[in-house]
């Protein structure tokens, strides 16, 4: 039998004079299909969770655990602090955030999208670009808002904030 992946499983049992190993290899040819799919399934997930949480690995998070089709994920405090504060701040009527790509750097822009994750058309976000960041992240001196370098911007704070626009873009 095969997943949809194209993974097989090999069921030699399923030939076997034995009527109680054959009937246990029938099963397992009717629930591997499923079964099979579903822990192809989590694997990619696990895949692209691990993939997301090493680009953004100034988060602290990490993948500790599967079960089943359960991630445990490891998270700093401070995260899970900054998501409920922004989720607070949004049942208590704030609708507008003002971040930019420095604070943090990019924290506050990815804390941001990950508190407004599911209800990101409720809200209007403003961002900054244009400053300037030597090799270990730290800002540097001047400023780079070039029109040739505002599409890379723009694109690095889509993907932090988890989104597809922003409402003000700012320089």
């Amino acid at each position: 039998v095969e997943t949809v992946f194209g993974r097989r499983l090999w069921l030699p049992e399923i030939r076997a004079g034995n009527q109680g190993r054959r009937a246990g290899a029938e099963r397992a040819a009717i629930n591997a299909p499923l079964q099979g799919t579903a822990a192809d399934l989590i694997k990619l997930a696990m895949l692209r969770v691990d993939a997301r949480l090493a680009e953004e690995r100034r988060l602290g998070a990490r993948l500790i655990l599967q079960v089943h089709d359960e991630l445990l994920l490891e998270a700093p405090a401070a995260h899970a602090e900054a998501v409920a504060l922004l989720r607070a701040a949004h049942d208590r009527g704030v609708t507008f955030f003002d971040t930019a790509e420095v604070y943090g750097p990019y924290l506050s822009e990815q804390y941001l999208g990950a508190g407004l994750a599911g209800i990101r058309e409720q809200v209007v976000i403003a961002t900054k670009f244009g400053f300037r960041f030597d090799a270990e992240g730290k800002q540097a001196e001047g400023f780079d808002s070039r029109p040739e370098r505002i599409r890379a911007f723009v694109e690095a704070s889509l993907k932090r904030l988890r989104t597809d626009y922003i409402d003000l873009y700012q320089i």
